[in-house]
């Protein structure tokens, strides 16, 4: 059965209450605390009964479950907690994204203007969604689909390698044929894109220790493991290009959410080696262009005072 490690609760989880069918009441923040993250451990460890992994919330029916929580650890870098799952079933790969959930009780401590804390946490279950309640989460089907080489199919394996095979190549033909693949891979394969960066850089460390003869590929991978500038996409760098992308689209720039929410893809991309044009071809469709630009600059001090208003006016349409 296949074992992998997920993230399974940031710092903060949010509630939706069913008030009908197609309709959810939002409640306040449910702050985590350390604490908090420690009570979980703690009765997952003196619990009796196996924490099991189900499909959504279903409290008026029998769920069936689709993997087990077989130990919990908590962040260290930040408040929050790992699972180790197991999974009996990998039918959860066939779905676009489903992020872990956690089923808990507790003894709600007190609440302010913004959030609500808990007390004596324990840990019931984890329910697969197609929402994450809590912020920084795993992305479970993701993550499932290629955590083990055993469980890929095997035609998707040899073409992905034949790609590897291309990019690796010297004659910039073949790069450039190998480099629109990759694109259409992601393009069109949006569950895994994450995971296919990450094998192709373990993938091209494998096959650098077989083939010596590219000095400047090795140095690609030197780079890589040394955290070379050259190979790590700055903030500042990704904001630019985002800002050049808003003004090809008549724009004055690209939204901060919709710039953060991208930065990590672009980051991993830049990495595997793709180009500043491919990088955007796969996020644009991500980034939110706001405002207005381009035009010429209007002299205000030269308009009656009627046709000031109508130009700023202009200015915001």
């Amino acid at each position: 059965m296949l074992k992998k490690k997920y993230k399974i609760l940031g710092d903060s989880f949010k509630q939706y209450i069913p008030l009908s069918k197609n309709t959810f009441a939002e409640t306040k923040t449910n702050k985590i605390t350390e604490k908090n993250i420690d009570e979980l451990i703690k009765s997952f460890e003196k619990s009796r009964i196996e924490i099991f992994i189900y499909k959504g919330h279903k409290e008026d029916e029998e769920r069936e479950a689709i993997g087990k929580v077989v130990s919990l650890e908590k962040d260290n870098e930040a408040i929050g907690l790992y699972a180790v799952i197991e999974w009996f079933d990998d039918s959860i790969t066939e779905k676009k994204s489903f992020y872990p959930s956690i089923e808990m009780v507790g003894k709600k401590s007190y609440e302010d203007e913004n959030f609500i804390y808990w007390e004596n946490c324990e840990i019931k279950a984890v329910a697969a969604v197609e929402y994450p309640a809590s912020r920084n989460v795993d992305l479970l089907c993701a993550s499932a689909i290629i955590s083990n080489e055993e469980n890929i199919n095997g035609e998707y394996m040899q073409k992905l390698k034949n790609v590897l095979e291309k990019l690796i190549s010297e004659e910039k033909e073949i790069q450039k044929e190998a480099r629109d693949e990759f694109v259409y891979l992601f393009r069109n394969d949006e569950e895994i894109q994450n995971i296919i960066i990450d094998m192709i850089v373990k993938k091209l460390k494998e096959d650098n220790s077989k083939d010596k003869s590219s000095n400047a590929y090795k140095q690609n991978l030197n780079n890589l493991d040394n955290g070379n500038k050259e190979l790590n996409l700055s903030a500042i760098t990704y904001g630019d290009w985002c800002n050049e992308y808003a003004e090809s689209q008549n724009a004055v720039r690209c939204s901060s959410k919709s710039e953060s929410s991208t930065f990590i893809k672009a980051r991993k991309l830049f990495k595997a080696g793709l180009s500043k044009e491919e990088i955007m071809s796969i996020v644009r469709n991500d980034l939110v262009p706001i405002g207005v630009g381009g035009g010429e600059k209007i002299n205000l001090s030269a308009l009656s005072e009627e046709n000031k208003y109508s130009e700023i006016a202009k200015l915001f349409k």
